[in-house]
């Protein structure tokens, strides 16, 4: 576990706790996601569709449903609260009595700062100061009324690892995220349909064309590209002594399996 170094703290609505941001920071530990830990607490995971017609989206794609037997709760330990999603708690407890002082140097939560937290793809450790709302977060988890997922921006005010109180999130916040999440959903049948029509990744690959990202992003509304395709993608290239990147069409994108187009660098580049 690398510890959050940005972004870390309680989410608040009208000074109540809605949940907490375990936060980030530039670490390999950080960039993998939280497959386990969804797995731990059985989350649906990303957004899909099901049979019937019915979207999995929202709240109902990141809730818990189930509770990991080894998460552990201390209270007012030297004043400090701990809440700990840690597989491997019973080896570190055994012959030892929980304290601040064994947590804090396990997970070096050496900052004085009253939230401080570390987290990976498969546990995380939080501590806050006694009495501050940790309590609460540890309630709605064993209730199954919370929310965990990794969050790149708002409505949540933070990026990293966040959980948060269903019951507490206002419809509001609820509603964006059920909007966002179908946005998604409809650039990814989007993007599917374009593979389907036009077999682009299998046609890059098979003229070597390499890369590190091919996102697809919609057409700009404001002087779009009159294209057939309504989406276009953000290209990194693998060899970028000889290739540009950016925003490039499916059309360019198909030039560029044939070494044509706005793809490869000129020789003035």
């Amino acid at each position: 576990m690398k510890p959050g170094m940005f972004d870390v703290g309680l989410i608040e609505n009208k000074k109540r706790v809605v949940g907490i941001c375990l936060g980030w920071d530039a670490a390999a530990e950080h960039e993998f996601g939280i497959r386990i830990i969804m797995d731990e607490f059985g989350i649906p995971g990303s957004p899909r569709h099901v049979p019937g017609g019915h979207d999995l989206v929202g709240a109902d794609v990141r809730t818990t449903t189930r509770v990991p037997s080894y998460m552990r709760f201390y209270e007012n330990l030297n004043g400090k609260d701990y809440l700990l999603c840690y597989r491997f708690i019973n080896d570190l407890l055994q012959g030892q009595t929980p304290s601040a002082e064994l947590f804090d140097r396990t997970f070096r939560l050496f900052p004085e700062d009253e939230t401080v937290a570390c987290w990976d793809e498969s546990d995380f450790v939080i501590r806050t100061t006694t009495g501050i709302g940790l309590g609460e977060i540890h309630k709605a988890l064993l209730e199954k009324d919370a929310l965990i997922f990794c969050s790149s921006a708002a409505p949540f005010g933070g990026t990293g690892l966040v959980i948060v109180i269903r019951s507490r999130v206002p419809r509001e916040t609820l509603d964006t995220m059920k909007a966002a999440d179908l946005e998604r959903l409809r650039l990814r049948d989007a993007t599917e349909e374009v593979y389907r029509a036009t077999a682009l990744p299998s046609r890059l690959k098979a003229a070597g064309k390499g890369y590190f990202a091919l996102s697809p992003r919609w057409l700009p509304k404001e002087n779009p590209p009159k294209m057939a395709h309504p989406i276009w993608f953000w290209l990194n290239p693998v060899e970028q002594s000889s290739n540009n990147y950016g925003y490039f069409t499916v059309e360019d994108l198909l030039l560029w399996a044939q070494d044509k187009g706005p793809v490869p660098k000129s020789p003035v580049q």
